[in-house]
């Protein structure tokens, strides 16, 4: 690499640390890295990710209380995460070249999974961090409470329910998290990276998104597990899936928000078909997110949106009029 390479490869490293420390800004830390990958290449992000992951692990060893049961736990699950979310996007860009991209994500996002499953085991199985974590619980718990745990409504519930409740949620979608994670970062950065050297976009956007027809099992078949269980539930009984279930409920997830995008897509479609203000189509977006918030609207939207999505495997609604024979 040349000098400005260096440069841009440290700024780079530098910008998605401070990030990485940063309250929300947590969320896109990887997006200067995916940036500098499309600018500069393979070596310059490996340099650059090395030193996030190195510098993430020095920064929280200096940030972190010594005397906090589960540091060194902490430590080596912060680094975990790290290691999985920096060495996916390394190949999500640079690996299964042969492959689309969503092919790609799902495939790392599978790999990440089978990874991370003894981590999970070696944090589970370590009882200083989970006492250290259901004491920091417990002090929130008290906080509030008012300093009681008897004063208010929060009385009813332990520490150690909530420590078991995070556990299970955490399980049942942190695949879905670290796939739109790499998702979004790639889809931002490679059309930031794209624009700041002069090259057209060959980012799909949002209008474009369509997933792969062959994808649809990973829908359909999850899918048809949690109604069985939930059949199962109302008649008293219910499945005992243990791993399996978290990776049904993370497909689920993943492949759900999927057709959602589809069929948001496709309403995108339709109302630039019929020509409505572009201003009006942006509004659409504002209003969809807002009603993600909002009951009764929320449940519609979560059921209807997929919904749109899947029906266009049997329902060509893209078709150009010049096309349709009557």
């Amino acid at each position: 690499m040349d000098r400005r390479g260096w440069i841009e490869t440290s700024l780079a490293a530098v910008i998605s640390l401070i990030m990485s420390i940063t309250g929300p800004l947590l969320l896109f830390f990887m997006l200067p890295l995916q940036i500098l990958a499309v600018r500069c290449g393979k070596i310059a992000f490996s340099y650059s990710a090395s030193g996030v992951f190195f510098g993430s692990i020095i920064l929280k060893k200096i940030l972190l209380t010594p005397d906090v049961g589960g540091t060194g736990s902490l430590v080596f699950a912060d680094s975990a995460i790290f290691f999985l979310l920096l060495s996916g996007l390394y190949a999500v860009n640079f690996l299964l070249e042969k492959y689309r991209t969503i092919l790609r994500l799902l495939i790392i996002t599978a790999t990440a999974g089978l990874v991370s499953i003894p981590v999970i085991y070696y944090l589970n199985s370590d009882q200083v961090l989970n006492t250290a974590m259901i004491d920091q619980l417990d002090s929130i718990l008290v906080m509030l409470n008012g300093g009681t745990p008897e004063s208010s409504i929060f009385s009813s519930v332990s520490a150690e329910d909530l420590y078991s409740l995070f556990k299970i949620y955490f399980l049942n979608s942190f695949l879905a998290v670290y796939f739109f994670l790499l998702a979004l970062t790639w889809w931002m950065g490679s059309r930031f990276g794209l624009r700041s050297i002069g090259k057209a976009s060959r980012v799909p956007t949002i209008k474009e998104f369509k997933v792969p027809e062959k994808l649809v099992w990973f829908f359909f078949v999850p899918l048809t597990i949690v109604l069985l269980n939930v059949l199962l539930e109302s008649k008293g009984a219910k499945m005992e899936m243990g791993l399996i279930g978290f990776a049904v409920s993370n497909s689920l997830y993943i492949m759900g928000t999927l057709y959602a995008i589809q069929g948001f897509s496709l309403v995108q479609f339709f109302l630039e078909k019929k020509t409505i203000n572009p201003g009006i189509r942006r509004l659409s977006v504002i209003i969809l997110i807002i009603s993600l918030f909002i009951f009764p609207l929320n449940v519609l939207i979560v059921i209807l949106l997929p919904g749109l999505g899947v029906s266009e495997l049997w329902i060509n609604y893209r078709i150009k009029d010049k096309e349709i024979i009557q």
